[in-house]
């Protein structure tokens, strides 16, 4: 998809990439979804958007809780949520300074990983987590 292509009903921000002042980062926000492009500074080129859904249904049963409506004010309107029914999970990921890659699909670091047994309300300690370990296997994949 080309900048032209946007949806009309979204956010669009540019950050810069981490130790980087030539390559910056788009964030598109199109409400159920989510749209990433690395782009170079003064270079004339398409920039090709990486689209990731965000499952904000999934919120639902957690949107009285104190823990993610706290964590939800850092990430301010950009939280990617992803649904994991294999792990039984939801992650909340603060993608207003984009992903950490800068090629193909996006990646992300500490996400706030709520367990489905979690309850809403006061969430125990216990399922609710967030950290540079809490996504470890996708991060050790990519070294390999």
């Amino acid at each position: 998809m080309k900048s032209s292509e946007l949806p009309a009903a979204c956010t669009v921000r540019a950050v810069p990439t981490a130790f980087n002042s030539w390559i910056w980062q788009g964030v598109v926000n199109a409400g159920d979804s989510m749209g990433f492009a690395a782009f170079h500074v003064g270079q004339d080129e398409d920039v090709n958007w990486n689209w990731v859904q965000s499952d904000r249904a999934a919120l639902a049963r957690l949107a009285d809780s104190k823990q993610i409506q706290n964590y939800l004010k850092y990430t301010g309107p950009d939280a990617l949520i992803e649904r994991d029914s294999i792990r039984g999970e939801t992650r909340i990921y603060a993608a207003k300074f984009g992903p950490i890659n800068y090629a193909g699909e996006p990646q992300f670091v500490y996400p706030l990983v709520v367990k489905d047994g979690a309850l809403s309300g006061e969430i125990r300690k216990e399922d609710i987590y967030t950290g540079p370990w809490s996504n470890f296997d996708e991060l050790w994949s990519r070294l390999r």
